[in-house]
């Protein structure tokens, strides 16, 4: 195979068809490392409003026991 040269022209776009390709992959990159990041966020905020769920539903069930069925005002803390 003989040596050669591109054109300027296909020189320059085989040059920006390569810096795009390699820009396409860092973004990709980053984007799965943001939504990794996320994706573990999203699985803390679960397992926390589990907990406080479950935090909410004892207390009820206490002022139940204390108050019976009572419903509260959460701007004042007065119940009926």
């Amino acid at each position: 195979m003989s040596k050669g040269k591109l054109t300027d022209e296909q020189y320059q776009y085989v040059l920006s068809l390569n810096e795009r390709y390699h820009s396409q992959k860092r973004d990709l990159a980053d984007t799965v490392i943001l939504l990794d990041g996320l994706e573990s966020k999203k699985q803390r905020l679960i397992a926390e409003s589990n907990i406080t769920s479950e935090d909410l539903r004892k207390f009820q069930e206490e002022m139940y026991n204390q108050y019976g069925e009572i419903k509260i005002n959460m701007q004042t803390g007065e119940y009926d």
